[in-house]
């Protein structure tokens, strides 16, 4: 009986040599952890500020009580909280792996994802460093690929985003050298 272990094993076998791997930083969150620290704030606020039974007796032919009061306050100070903490999970799970033969980036917190982009198809690459991830010494790798139902391939938030980049380069241009690959840029001139 093939396990999920023997799949695993035999995928990876099949992807190649691992050259470098990592996931993204959780500073790429650092927004969404922020707005959601404001709205808990907030909703801490509104609860402290309008106590439940203030809240109901203000309202008294609606029909609200304390409890429903006391309900939707829960609410309000849980969502933003599991909300960050989601983002946590999906960044944590968030896995890249460069081969030598393939670029795999693995998703997915409940369900998996494996995108994988084969290092012949790569065509070009983009270093970007915006300055809030360049602040922690980060950046991210946008891949250009002559893969048709992956033309950009994105490995976000990544630490030595430099020399990530040349090591997909060198990888790319071993690999076309191996398999005899060229790019051929066809326009449709007028």
């Amino acid at each position: 009986m093939i396990t999920d272990k023997d799949n695993e094993l035999a995928f990876k076998a099949h992807a190649g040599t691992p050259q470098w791997a990592d996931g993204p930083s959780q500073i790429t969150n650092l927004g969404t952890y922020l707005l959601m620290l404001a709205l808990f704030g907030l909703a801490f606020y509104a609860s402290s500020a309008w106590p439940a039974e203030w809240v109901a007796d203000t309202l008294p032919f609606t029909g609200v009580t304390e409890n429903h009061v006391a309900v939707v306050y829960s609410g309000l100070i849980l969502a933003p909280l599991t909300w960050a903490f989601w983002c946590y999970l999906v960044v944590y799970f968030t896995r890249y792996t460069v081969t030598d033969q393939k670029i795999l980036k693995r998703v997915g917190v409940l369900n998996v994802q494996i995108d994988y982009v084969e290092l012949y198809r790569v065509k070009d690459y983009q270093l970007q460093k915006p300055l809030l991830l360049r602040i922690f010494g980060l950046g991210t790798v946008r891949v250009q690929t002559s893969d048709r139902s992956r033309p950009l391939f994105h490995l976000v938030g990544i630490r030595d985003s430099e020399n990530v980049g040349m090591s997909i380069r060198t990888l790319s241009e071993a690999k076309r050298l191996e398999r005899g690959v060229r790019e051929l840029d066809v326009s449709s001139a007028g």
